[in-house]
């Protein structure tokens, strides 16, 4: 019988003279399964991606933060119940910071601060996310930033 190279094990199927491979788990990577858009589960920043898109589908949730929040964003005061503005799910601790993924974690947020607060995050702004801060829309965020 022919030697093989390490890893792989060559046996025949019965009945069948072709070969097939049998892999250890631990000699492989296994490659994740794609989504649409091109996301992944198994990828950290992916998944905090579609876990907010999958906020969006829980309209129980949307409801819910929208009546604690009184129909208001919780930065600009504006008025989330008009047709042309659109509420969005803000973690107030963000999951990158160890946010924890709960009701209690999420504020209701125009698009337009959404995309304001997101910014400082991703910039580390520490003066504007300090002013967020004091206003509640994060939290924990300026510390850790700070001990990086």
């Amino acid at each position: 019988m022919a030697r093989l190279p390490r890893g792989p094990r060559l046996k025949a199927i019965a009945g069948n003279n072709k070969p097939y491979y049998l892999y250890h788990p631990s000699s492989h990577k296994v490659s994740t399964p794609l989504i649409k858009l091109g996301l992944s589960a198994y990828y950290s920043l992916d998944r905090i991606e579609l876990e907010d898109k999958a906020m969006g589908w829980r309209s129980g949730i949307q409801a819910e933060i929208m009546e604690k929040s009184k129909g208001k964003c919780a930065l600009c005061c504006c008025s989330l119940l008009d047709d042309e503005i659109k509420m969005e799910l803000h973690h107030v601790q963000p999951i990158q910071f160890e946010g924890p993924r709960t009701r209690l974690n999420l504020k209701a947020l125009c698009t337009e601060c959404h995309i304001s607060v997101s910014t400082a995050v991703k910039t580390k702004d520490l003066e504007s996310i300090k002013n967020f801060e004091q206003f509640g829309i994060l939290k924990n965020v300026s510390r850790t930033l700070e001990h990086t």
